[in-house]
């Protein structure tokens, strides 16, 4: 099963950074994917600047010490404005911020509703993604989405297939990858190459195994990766958190189906 990374979504003030560290010491394929948005911060799954801030610090105390290829893997989520900022002036206004764009291996775009349809037709998209120099992942339903595949590839941009539109339900079905073809005919040479896609939708350590095997069966042997948030945390009344117990589960399950336990 090839998996690139675990993302594990909605950390925030409750979550003990070192607790993030430990966990991407002993799994180097999990990920955290850090949400953002202009109208929320230190609320439940999105973080106060105050936190952001000491990730920076222990990430970079943590990649010091690690040496080459020791970084914590770190995606950010942009909502909101933040997307709207994209279709307005062609640029992820986002990392203006040089110590966020430093600090976030990928960008990912939360495109509900008719907002990921919008997305793909705009040429300031284009020109983000041109301009951003690092991966794009637009997250949201691609039913009924024309995608330009090999712009895609152009650009360093990848789907991520979440048909629940963020409401953490379970996929009743997957698509496989997207494809596009490559010829060059002075060289006789024809590939069909695959986008590095993934996969979001009510995954948690209750059903991964199962939804597993399932997204395993479109993907073949091409790698994509899972992102799961809602499934990871425990709430009980006024308590959201991210439970790191339940994520270490997923995480257990993932390394012994990848081979490595």
């Amino acid at each position: 099963m090839n998996i690139g990374y675990v993302t594990i979504t909605g950390a925030d003030d409750k979550t003990e950074i070192m607790d993030l560290l430990d966990l991407s010491a002993r799994y180097p394929f999990v990920e955290w994917g850090i949400l953002f948005s202009q109208s929320k911060s230190g609320v439940a799954r999105y973080p106060s600047l105050d936190w952001v801030n000491e990730l920076k610090s222990l990430a970079a105390a943590f990649a010091a010490k690690r040496g080459v290829g020791g970084s914590i893997n770190l995606s950010s989520h942009l909502c909101g404005k933040w997307v709207s900022d994209v279709l307005e002036r062609g640029e992820v206004t986002f990392y203006r911020d040089e110590s966020m764009f430093q600090l976030f291996q990928r960008a990912q775009l939360n495109c509900y509703k008719e907002r990921l349809k919008e997305m793909v037709a705009s040429p300031n998209f284009w020109k983000a993604a041109l301009r951003l120099g690092k991966p794009i992942l637009l997250g949201g339903n691609y039913n009924n989405i024309e995608l330009d595949v090999r712009k895609c590839a152009q650009f360093n941009v990848s789907a991520l297939f979440d048909s629940s539109g963020g409401h953490g339900k379970t996929s009743s079905s997957y698509r496989p990858p997207f494809t596009y073809e490559h010829s060059d005919p002075e060289k006789r040479i024809h590939t069909q190459n695959v986008m590095f896609c993934g996969y979001a939708g009510g995954l948690g350590p209750d059903n991964i195994e199962e939804e597993l095997d399932k997204i395993a069966k479109v993907a073949g042997s091409n790698q994509f990766w899972i992102d799961m948030e809602s499934r990871v945390r425990t709430v009980e009344g006024s308590k959201d958190i991210l439970d790191l117990g339940k994520v270490e589960k997923v995480l257990e399950i993932v390394m012994r189906r990848m081979g490595h336990g």
